[in-house]
Formats: structure tokens, sequence, C-alpha cells
């Protein structure tokens, strides 16, 4: 993921974080997010109380950007249930 992708990537998360007053998925499935972006996705998981289910099938966030994901969720920045089968 370059530079710009990344920064992009970051800003979309940001700005979901900020607007929304509601309980809320993030379905960011099938979209080629590589695993530079894990960094980003861990911050926004921190970060945003409201959100209810994480949807990341399809992507290329390989070990090293569920490495990321995974400190952040056993850091305790997420305590709700986020995951489903479903």
């Amino acid at each position: 993921m370059s530079s710009n992708v990344s920064d992009a990537f970051s800003k979309v998360l940001k700005f979901s974080a900020e607007v929304s007053v509601c309980k809320k998925p993030l379905d960011v499935g099938n979209n080629g997010i590589g695993y530079e972006a894990g960094k980003f996705i861990a911050d926004y998981i921190a970060t945003d109380n409201d959100l209810t289910h994480l949807n990341l099938y399809m992507n290329e966030l390989c070990d090293l950007g569920a490495i990321d994901i995974a400190k952040a969720l056993k850091a305790g920045a997420y305590t709700r249930p986020l995951f489903s089968s479903t």
C-alpha cells in the first residue's frame, strides 16, 4: 500500500469514527487492503466505541496486519465482542 493510499485509508477511518453517533458496522471486505493498514485498523478499533462489527474478509492483511490488530485487541483497546462468523 503506498503512502497516499495509507493516508487515505487512515482519513476514511478517522472520518467514520468522528461522524457516527450510533452503533455501526464497518465493512471493508474485499478491498485489497494490505498488511500496512493493520496499524490504522488497530487505531480505529481503539478509538471507535460505537463499532459493532468489522468485516475484513478477502483482504491482503496477512500475518503482519493481523498482528497489529490482535495487539490492539489484546491490549484491551476493544472489550466488547467484535467479530462474528456470520
